[in-house]
C-alpha cells in the first residue's frame, strides 16, 4: 500500500500491510477450524466441541474442544464420539443419512458383540445418573475423544464465536477498507505532472 510521502505516509502503509497479512492469516485459521468442524470432519484428525454437561465429572465442559482420533476397538472407560442415531443402528452406517444426525461423546461402561459380528457399546455420561440406554455399533463411532489443552479449547470457542469473528475478521477488515479508500483518494487527488 502506498499512503503518499512522509513518514506517516510510511507507517500508515506498513500498518496496512500487516492488517492485511493479519486479516487473512485469521481467515485462513478460521477456514481451518471451520472445515474440522463441520459435520462429517476433515480428512485427517477430527475436532469437536462438547454441547453439554453429561461429561463435567471427566473434566469436559460445555465449550471445550475434543480431539477424535480412530483407534479400533474400544474398551469400558474410554470416552467415545458417536453418532446417536438410534433409527439406524440395526441397519449400519453406511445406509444411514448421518448428516443430520448429532454427535455425543460419552464413556463406554460395556461392550458386547451384535448377533450380525459388530462389537457395540453401552455408553453413559459421566455425570449422568443413568446410561444411554443403548448399544451404540461399532460402525457408528467416530473415535476416541481426547481433551485438547484448555487454552486451545478457549482460542477455537473463542474464533468460532460472533464475538471473535468481528473482533479478529471484521474490524481488521473495516480498518482496511478504511485505509484502501483513504489511498485511493489520495491518488485520485495527486496533482498529475
Amino acid at each position: 500500500m502506498n499512503f503518499g510521502k512522509g513518514r506517516c505516509g510510511r507507517i500508515l502503509g506498513i500498518i496496512g500491510d500487516v492488517l492485511f497479512v493479519v486479516v487473512l492469516l485469521f481467515c485462513l485459521a478460521a477456514a481451518v477450524v471451520l472445515f474440522c468442524l463441520r459435520p462429517g470432519g476433515a480428512a485427517g484428525p477430527k475436532f469437536g466441541i462438547v454441547q453439554s454437561d453429561s461429561m463435567t465429572a471427566d473434566g469436559l465442559c460445555v465449550g471445550d474442544a475434543v480431539r477424535i482420533a480412530r483407534d479400533g476397538a474400544y474398551e469400558v472407560g474410554d470416552i467415545i464420539a458417536f453418532y446417536r442415531a438410534l433409527a439406524d443402528y440395526g441397519s449400519g452406517a453406511e445406509s444411514a443419512d448421518l448428516q443430520n444426525c448429532s454427535v455425543w461423546v460419552h464413556k463406554v461402561i460395556d461392550v458386547r458383540t451384535l448377533a450380525d459380528g459388530r462389537r457395540a457399546y453401552l455408553t453413559k455420561g459421566s455425570s449422568n445418573r443413568y446410561h444411554d440406554g443403548v448399544y451404540v455399533p461399532e460402525d457408528f463411532v467416530l473415535g476416541r475423544a481426547h481433551a485438547l489443552p484448555h487454552w486451545l479449547s478457549e482460542f477455537i470457542g473463542f474464533i468460532s464465536s460472533l464475538k471473535g469473528i468481528i473482533l479478529l475478521i471484521l474490524v481488521p477488515c473495516a480498518v482496511m477498507f478504511v485505509l484502501l479508500v483513504r489511498e485511493l483518494v489520495m491518488l485520485l487527488l495527486e496533482p498529475k505532472e
